[in-house]
């Protein structure tokens, strides 16, 4: 299963260096559009007051599903089959906040849930949605941080990580003996990126984006000098079950592990191919340093 996800990055490196390619040759009749960029000078009040009206539609939302399956819904963008609600990314989106995938219990409140929304514009604090299945009664409270809400609700199961801004399984370790490696942990967290410099100059930046429990998509956009190469390209990941990991899977070699220094910083890595390509050992799906190419940025994403 690693050597093939080794495949699978080398070849997702070589199809966006292809098209990036193919760009660099239309930039001279291409002008790169410019970045949407959103207005921060939105009162704070306005940008809750967008939280609010995104936790309250799902409420809504959520609270249909229940009523029609007699069942709480865990997520909101899985299927109805897969105990979600079948919103879609961009109903959990605004122009200021987002809300969390994740739809948390509520140990102490039978028959109540919660929701959660963050300001990622205003990076001004965490909303909790708490209400009720039946009835319908809710109340909304604000954070500074997602910790003081936490802390402000112990009752609300919040060590499942698995949310839109929150995604971040972290996964086993390469060579870990206590389960199995998520190896789309990589991808899972809303806002990572990471830029790596290949060889003959151009640069390659990929973002992680719409997180959701079933995918992802991911944005890649080439650099020369400095300018884009046109337009990023956006691939869709979905997050499945890679063939052969059951009991006849056949046994993944054994890799080199070591500490790779690189533009971004040092980072513990495996190879597979004998040292010729270093992959994080956290997130197997970036390469740190090969023949062609080096990591020469790295970033978590939105924090928690």
């Amino acid at each position: 299963m690693m050597k093939n996800l080794c495949i699978l990055s080398a070849a997702g490196f070589v199809f966006c260096l292809f098209a990036g390619q193919v760009t660099l040759a239309q930039e001279a009749k291409e002008e790169p559009k410019p970045a949407e960029v959103k207005p921060t000078d939105v009162s704070q009040a306005d940008r809750r007051k967008e939280g609010e009206k995104l936790l309250q539609a799902m409420c809504d939302k959520a609270r249909v599903v229940y009523a029609m399956n007699d069942e709480a819904p865990k997520t909101l963008t899985a299927d109805t089959e897969s105990g979600g609600c079948s919103a879609t990314a961009e109903e959990l989106k605004g122009d200021y906040c987002k809300l969390h995938d994740k739809v948390y219990a509520v140990t102490d409140k039978p028959g109540s849930a919660a929701l959660i929304a963050e300001d990622v514009v205003g990076k001004d604090g965490f909303a909790i949605l708490i209400f009720q299945w039946e009835s319908g009664d809710s109340k909304v409270e604000w954070y500074d941080t997602l910790d003081a809400l936490k802390k402000a609700h112990e009752d609300v199961k919040l060590e499942d990580k698995a949310t839109e801004s929150g995604n971040d399984t972290e996964g086993k370790e390469a060579g870990s003996d206590e389960g199995e490696i998520d190896v789309w942990a990589t991808y899972r967290k809303e806002g990572r990126n990471w830029t790596y410099e290949i060889t003959g100059g151009i640069k390659m930046k990929t973002t992680i984006k719409n997180v959701t429990e079933d995918g992802c998509d991911m944005e890649t956009q080439m650099y020369m000098n400095g300018q884009p190469m046109g337009a990023a390209n956006t691939t869709p990941l979905k997050f499945s079950t890679p063939k052969n990991s059951g009991e006849d899977a056949p046994e993944a070699p054994k890799p080199l592990e070591k500490e790779i220094e690189c533009k971004a910083g040092k980072f513990v890595c495996v190879s597979y191919d004998d040292g010729n390509t270093w992959m994080m050992k956290k997130y197997l799906g970036i390469i740190v340093k090969s023949q062609a190419m080096e990591l020469i940025e790295f970033n978590e994403g939105d924090e928690d």
